[in-house]
């Protein structure tokens, strides 16, 4: 606490004490100047440190949005979803230290050099010398007036001076002395008394601007740390899972160890019994009958699919010399196909090329030959063609002798008659689709082959089809959402490799299954043609860059997945569900406000098959109305407003989203009453656009804001619920019950909860129903129909599809009635298999118990055989 100060001048004559204190005052001045001059200073680098602490977190942040902030597979995999908010932060606080930087500027640094270094010492200096040169001038005139003609400092008084006129000079120099002496006890006064609190005002202003730049830095870090929590289990998890890779990785160089050491004892074993040296046609032997029968399998598998299913017979490293003038040895890669033909590759091809084919031959019109004509030449064999002769050699005789035996097994396979080698010479190995693989490469539409080697002798170091889910476009696909493995396909048994390759080349693959559903052939958001990616719960496609957009926003927005990528995703459940939604029903849903009457006067819509450019805003726009019985199906129900519905069952077929016929209507129409958003086109062909919408070139921004205006904000999604229903929560169940997977998705996208409880004389009936079937003794009508959710109905009528994509937007698998039954229990009671087993596959517990003390398992029992073995052993 400062003292209290009193005056600073005692009096205002002119006296000694006057002066002392003035004299006092301005040394305290140069004192104060050069103390002001040093803070201003040391303020201006605090202010400039600020500043270059704002600007680092600017290029730090532009540094981390540029190591991870792309949509692109290896942003993802260094984190980019996650931290991609901590770019968001650093922005935000160097945002926050501008503010600070432009406060420190004009509190302190503008404010002290304004008020005090311009201001209020230069003017105190100014009083000083102006009392300074007043008083010195009336000093010269009282002399005057007084005659002190002998006085040095001033002029010598003469004879012609007038004495009254001197008299007037010195009282004149007399006021003005005094006013000089007033004006700079004034200025004094107010230097000292602004001194004691304009520099604590300043540095109070200033703190409390620093108070609230950490306020608001402490309430966003606040903010953030949900997400930091999140990312240290992320952190853990990964860390578990490096653990986890790099015990298996020792497991696999442990195994490879063993094998080759086993291997190198059965070469020497070959070597010693049967050494290779040159002779005739190699024959057949009893050691090579034994794979006839499984190459046969092959070889006819790929004749009855015309070519689109080929599997690797054996694969791996052989030298070629080549046919020269320098008869050099090369090192490629071969290949024997079930289509009988043996070819190579070129060990320069890389990952982002499309491997080719070279030099394939026929196996038919050629002899093997054991050792090379040459001596010295060790674990060789020929290859003799009528066209050409290939000598080939070998890493040890067993090697040799392996791939000599798969030549010879093939040939025999395509000369016992069994095989129409016509029709397999015709059939040719279908190009796969090119995919976005993790380094954005495209892949041939041959198999990227891996070093090791496959031939039937080999089972024992198959994993079998559990360890691995697809091969597409040269790759082995780990189960892992959005990430790939190159996997060695000599590790695969021969019915896994056929499996794979067979999924990987067919027609009816997940891509060209969804890509036929209407609507779907562009991406959903953008209208980018080709889709390659999918939002399970959205049930949309998506191209490659809005399923970026979308896999920033989060699973809890989007659960975006690869038609090519992630194989394992994509099970019957999910594409029937998929395939009966897709892009037209989800966008009816989603940008429903972007077509009805409350958009702008100057929006406009428009097909791709029409002939006419965009037209004018002022041309106005015609609704997209719903026509048909489709747009007066709803119903009253007393009820509505307590959540609950009593509408009759309806047994409705699961094609009941099948779209139906409409029409074009102009606005108002139907006595003006709103209607419902509809899609004007029946066919694929056609595109809705608006000008809300993004383009398939429109920049990334635009895109990320309008996928956020959609989704997130939910800013186009106009209610289709019909008044008379109440409710989104009635709209769902009704939906539910009546098997419309499309009203689902409308009720769902207008905010339906898929766990709240389901009410009216439907869920009581339902319940009562189920315990009958449960053989519970209580006929009577439940008094409750507590924690009976939407997911209950949907196992009572078996809709897989519609089980799917309420267990896709969030419906929970162990929710129990009234008597404890849960949605597996209701599949079981209501036999229903299929819907059963999906259940299980998301994690329902076959361990639940209801009120009579039974679980799934002992249900299925009581009602007798379990028909569906898988289903036995899933419960068992």
């Amino acid at each position: 606490m400062q003292s209290r100060a009193g005056p600073t001048f005692t009096t205002v004559d002119d006296s000694p004490m006057f002066r002392s204190t003035v004299s006092e005052l301005d040394d305290a001045l140069e004192r104060l100047e050069n103390r002001c001059n040093r803070f201003v200073k040391g303020s201006k680098k605090y202010k400039e440190g600020i500043n270059v602490l704002s600007q680092s977190q600017t290029s730090f942040a532009d540094f981390l949005e540029e190591f991870c902030g792309g949509t692109d597979e290896e942003s993802m995999m260094l984190g980019g979803g996650r931290m991609s908010k901590f770019v968001g932060v650093f922005r935000e606080l160097a945002s926050f230290n501008e503010l600070l930087h432009t406060q420190v500027e004009l509190i302190l640094v503008e404010r002290l050099q304004r008020n005090w270094l311009k201001g209020l010492i230069i003017d105190g200096k100014e009083g000083k010398r102006r009392l300074d040169r007043k008083t010195s001038e009336y000093d010269a005139a009282r002399s005057k007036h007084l005659n002190h003609k002998y006085n040095p400092k001033v002029s010598k008084w003469r004879k012609g001076d007038d004495a009254d006129k001197l008299h007037s000079d010195m009282i004149s120099a007399q006021a003005g002395a005094e006013d000089a002496r007033f004006e700079c006890a004034r200025k004094m006064t107010e230097l000292e008394s602004r001194k004691r609190y304009e520099f604590l005002e300043a540095m109070v202003s200033s703190m409390d601007a620093h108070l609230r730049f950490f306020e608001r830095g402490h309430e966003l870090l606040k903010n953030l740390e949900p997400y930091i929590q999140q990312g240290l289990q992320v952190v853990q998890q990964l860390k578990a899972e490096e653990i986890q890779n790099e015990e298996g990785l020792e497991a696999q160089i442990y195994n490879y160890k063993e094998e080759k050491s086993a291997r190198g004892a059965r070469a020497a074993d070959v070597a010693e019994r049967a050494p290779m040296r040159p002779g005739g046609p190699v024959q057949l032997t009893s050691g090579m009958s034994a794979n006839i029968a499984t190459f046969e399998s092959f070889i006819k598998e790929s004749e009855e699919s015309q070519g689109s299913i080929v599997t690797p017979l054996r694969q791996g490293y052989l030298h070629k010399r080549s046919t020269n003038m320098r008869r050099e040895w090369k090192r490629r890669y071969f290949v024997l196909d079930s289509l009988g033909v043996l070819y190579y590759y070129s060990n320069k091809d890389r990952v982002d090329k499309q491997k080719t084919r070279q030099n394939t031959v026929n196996l038919l019109t050629s002899t093997i030959k054991a050792g090379a004509e040459e001596e010295g030449l060790r674990h060789c064999f020929r290859v003799v063609s009528p066209e050409r002769e290939y000598l080939l050699q070998a890493e040890d005789d067993l090697d040799a002798h392996e791939w000599m035996e798969a030549i010879q097994g093939v040939t025999a396979c395509l000369l016992n008659g069994n095989v129409d080698i016509e029709a397999l010479s015709k059939a040719q190995p279908k190009p796969s689709k090119p995919t976005h693989s993790r380094q954005g490469s495209r892949a041939g539409s041959i198999s990227s082959l891996d070093d090791m080697s496959f031939s039937p002798m080999a089972h024992a170091l198959s994993k079998g089809d559990s360890d691995l889910s697809a091969v597409a476009n040269g790759m082995v696909l780990d189960a892992e959402p959005g990430r790939s493995s190159e996997v060695p396909v000599g590790l695969l048994s021969p019915q896994s490799a056929s499996r794979l390759f067979a999924r990987a080349a067919s027609p009816n693959s997940p891509m060209d299954i969804l890509r036929r559903v209407t609507g779907n052939a562009v991406c959903c958001d953008c209208g980018s043609p080709e889709p390659d990616w999918a939002s399970l719960n959205l049930g949309n496609l998506l191209c490659i860059e809005c399923s970026g957009i979308h896999r920033k926003k989060g699973v809890h927005i989007s659960k975006v997945r690869s038609l090519t990528l992630d194989v394992k995703v994509w099970d019957e459940a999910v594409l029937g569900m998929m395939e009966r939604i897709g892009n037209d029903v989800a966008n009816e849903a989603w940008e429903a406000e972007l077509y009805n009457d409350s958009v702008n006067a100057d929006s406009w819509v428009w097909c791709s098959d029409e002939k006419e450019d965009f037209p004018p805003a002022s041309e106005g726009v015609s609704a997209l109305a719903r026509a048909g019985s489709g747009a007066s199906r709803a119903r009253t129900d007393s009820d509505a407003s307590h959540h609950s519905f009593s509408f009759t069952a309806r047994a409705r077929p699961p094609d009941s989203d099948a779209q139906r016929g409409s029409t074009l209507s102009p606005r108002g129409s139907q006595g003006g009453i709103p209607l419902s958003p509809r899609l004007s086109q029946p066919s694929s062909a056609r595109e809705v656009h608006s000008s809300a919408k993004p383009r398939p070139d429109s920049s990334f921004a635009v895109k990320e804001q309008y996928i956020t205006a959609k989704y997130v904000e939910r800013r186009y999604a106009a209610s289709t619920v019909p008044a008379v229903r109440g409710n989104v929560q009635t709209a769902l169940w009704e939906a539910v019950e009546g098997g419309s997977i499309k009203e689902a998705v409308q009720a769902v996208v207008n905010g339906a909860d898929m766990n709240a409880c389901c009410m009216g004389q439907p869920a009581i009936e339902l319940i009562r129903d189920t315990n009958s079937l449960a053989g519970g003794e209580n006929s009577e009508a439940p008094t409750s129909t507590a924690n009976l959710t939407a997911l209950h109905f949907a196992c009572q009528t078996g809709d897989v599809s519609l089980i799917e994509y309420l267990l896709q937007n969030g419906a929970r698998v162990d929710k129990a009635d009234p008597y404890g039954r849960t949605p597996l229990h209701y599949c079981i009671l209501h036999e229903h298999p299929q819907a059963a087993k999906q259940l299980l596959k998301r994690g329902a517990d076959k361990a639940a118990r209801d009120v009579l003390g039974q679980n799934a398992l002992a249900i299925a029992v009581r009602k007798g055989s379990v028909a569906d073995e898988d289903l036995f052993l899933m419960l068992s």
